[in-house]
């Protein structure tokens, strides 16, 4: 498909979600790259929540949204932006955890799954989701969710 052909393609797919996407309903979405010649990831976020970027000693940053939820308008334009990062660096994408509540309603919150990351950041990405999961298995305590669970573990390794 030409450039042309993708560019119609884009505002038709933009346009039909749009007429279809009630107004208080939105979706997020998070796209990913990596640049074959330099090795540096570019993401571009549609109101996807703020996703922390977890260095390998410790410290977080917050990796925004580039541009608003899928839906909400007809066209939208978004941004990537490039990220550097080192061995070890982890980046926690999840979308839906945050709002679990406790059996007493209490939101899980992002601080709880930042603390929940950072404490686990050496932790490879398989088990870091296993353990993540079972901290959301024992908060949930057999309660359906009312949203998706969703969780994303990208880290550099050299």
């Amino acid at each position: 498909m030409g450039r042309l052909e993708g560019e119609l393609w884009t505002k038709l797919m933009w346009r039909l979600l749009h007429e279809r996407t009630p107004l208080e309903k939105h979706a997020a979405g998070l796209v990913g790259a990596v640049d074959a010649g330099s090795g540096a990831p570019r993401y571009a976020s549609a109101g996807q929540n703020p996703g922390p970027l977890v260095r390998s000693y410790g410290t977080t940053e917050w990796l925004h949204p580039t541009g608003m939820p899928l839906g909400l308008m007809s066209v939208a334009e978004y941004a990537s932006t490039e990220i550097m990062l080192a061995a070890g660096d982890t980046g926690v994408y999840s979308d839906g955890i945050t709002e679990m509540n406790y059996p007493d309603d209490e939101e899980y919150g992002e601080q709880r799954l930042r603390a929940a990351r950072v404490a686990s950041r050496h932790l490879p990405p398989r088990e870091l989701a296993a353990a993540l999961d079972c901290k959301l298995e024992a908060i949930a305590q057999r309660v359906p969710c009312a949203d998706d669970r969703t969780v994303v573990i990208v880290r550099r390794v050299d």
